[in-house]
This record gives structure tokens, C-alpha cells and sequence, in this order.
């Protein structure tokens, strides 16, 4: 059997927000894409947009990468027909409330989506990777990961995952050619809905939040230069060096009193949790 040749970068949820970033970003430095995300209207203008102004061929997946049975037959299908030299795992879910309020079943897809889907979609390219001793590996964690945050609980854990599995990863493979980094965003202004949780958490959420095309541009140039741990935005490094150098006690209040003030802003507190991309 033919080996594919054509490089691709395969993007997770990129039908809005950063994923939509990163490919706009791929395409711009001319890497043809694979695409995959929920069935969404925007996804196929959005193929038709990248490919007319970049010249890129893109591949797009619908796809609910928590359906365990379907992203294994997904993946064994795309890595049996094409080549994939940058893989950017950006699709994750997240929620604001009372752990005893917040429904399992986004629980759930918490653990499915951010860990699962990111560690299977890495196990079934990095072997690729390995053999042409090339490649890139982008996974998006959060600033949430540095340290646990009441009200969330289950996210920030789920981000922690990520970063020490990045950091695994990074140790295992060093002498070889891959470069494996890992991408640690605070607040990402993509809507109304995300803005108005932004502005209700305060100075610090005001000041920590970028738009979604700053730190794509930043993430993919960062990791081209060999950069392993990413925090975009200077208040966002401030609060990776505090969550290093206070204690964790004192830091999980303080960073739990600014969920807080979103909660009570924005009524969540007593209502269905609400969901945020990555």
C-alpha cells in the first residue's frame, strides 16, 4: 500500500472559537487541513473560505469525538489514508457551578472530550510522527490547570491531565524529531455569552482575556520555535507564576473567589452550568 504524502494538520473543534483560529492560522502557513468538530453549518463555508484563500485543501469531519466507538472509527479510517504532521487537539468542554448542581453527564463528557478524545487522537498519529521522525503536537490545556478552582472542580482537573501528559510526552520523545508543546490560555473572547462571563469575574477576568486569533498566531509560531509550555497574555503568566510560588491553599481561594463573583453575576449558581470551548 502506498504511503499518503501530502501533509495535513488535523484541528479539533474547529468549526468556532481558537479552533477556527488555528486553522485559519495552518492554512495562512499553507498546511492543507483536516477539520473535525460537530455537525455545524459554519463548517463547510468555512472549508469552501480556507481553501479559496489559501489554495489548502481541507477535509471536514463531523463528528462527536465523546462517541468513543465513533472517534476510534474516525481516527483508524484518517490514519490509514492520509499523513499528519501537526496535530492541534483544541476541542474541550467545561462548566461553571456547584459540583453537587453541575449534571453528570457533562461530567462526563468532560472526561471524554478534554482527556480521552486528546489522548486517542495522540496515540493514533504520534506513531506516523515517529516513523518520519517529524511532526508537531499542539495540545490546549488552560491556565486553569496550575492549580485546582472550586466551582469547576472537574475542568481545571481535566486541563491538569493535559499538561502532565504533554510534559510525559515531551520527556519520552525528546531525542527525536517531534516537537510536542502545550498551550495554556486564560479567558478567550469568542461571543457574547463568553464575554459577558469574562466581564462578570471582575478586573482579573478583564484583563486576562485575548482574542482567539492572538493566541493561535502566538501558539503556532511558539511551537515552531521549539517552545514546550505556552501561557499567552501577561496577566495569565502572572497567574502561572503565583499558582507556582503561593501556597495552594491560598491560591485556590483566590482564584475560587473570582468564579465566585461569575456565579453569583450570572445566576449560574442555581442553573444549568454553562459550557465553554477549551
Amino acid at each position: 500500500m502506498n504511503q499518503p504524502t501530502e501533509s495535513f494538520a488535523l484541528i479539533t473543534g474547529a468549526s468556532g472559537g481558537l479552533g477556527q483560529a488555528f486553522a485559519l492560522e495552518c492554512a495562512r502557513r499553507g498546511k492543507s487541513l483536516i477539520l473535525l468538530a460537530l455537525p455545524d453549518p459554519r463548517l463547510p463555508a468555512l472549508a469552501r473560505h480556507l481553501a479559496d484563500q489559501y489554495g489548502v485543501r481541507v477535509i471536514v469531519r463531523a463528528i462527536d469525538l465523546t462517541d468513543g466507538d465513533a472517534l476510534d472509527r474516525t481516527l483508524r479510517d484518517l490514519a490509514a489514508h492520509y499523513r499528519v504532521d501537526w496535530l492541534i487537539n483544541n476541542a474541550g468542554i467545561g462548566g461553571t457551578a456547584r459540583f453537587s448542581q453541575a449534571p453528570a453527564d457533562l461530567m462526563d463528557q468532560i472526561i471524554q472530550l478534554n482527556i480521552r478524545s486528546t489522548v486517542m487522537l495522540t496515540r493514533a498519529f504520534l506513531p506516523g510522527m515517529l516513523q518520519r521522525n517529524s511532526g508537531l503536537i499542539l495540545n490546549v490545556s488552560s491556565i486553569a490547570a496550575f492549580a485546582p478552582v472550586a466551582y469547576k472542580t472537574v475542568y481545571p482537573a481535566s486541563k491538569t491531565f493535559i499538561l502532565a501528559f504533554s510534559q510525559g510526552l515531551q520527556e519520552e520523545y525528546r531525542s527525536t524529531g517531534l516537537q510536542i508543546s502545550v498551550l495554556h490560555p486564560g479567558a478567550i473572547l469568542t461571543n457574547f455569552n463568553t464575554a459577558h462571563r469574562v466581564m462578570a469575574q471582575g478586573w482579573l477576568g478583564r484583563q486576562s482575556a485575548l482574542m482567539a486569533g492572538q493566541i493561535a498566531r502566538g501558539a503556532v509560531a511558539g511551537a515552531l520555535r521549539g517552545r514546550t509550555l505556552m501561557v499567552p497574555g501577561r496577566v495569565n503568566q502572572l497567574q502561572y507564576y503565583l499558582a507556582r510560588l503561593l501556597p495552594t491553599r491560598l491560591y485556590l481561594a483566590l482564584s475560587s473567589a473570582v468564579v465566585r463573583r461569575e456565579l453569583q453575576a450570572t445566576a449560574t449558581i442555581s442553573s444549568t452550568p454553562v459550557k465553554q470551548v477549551a
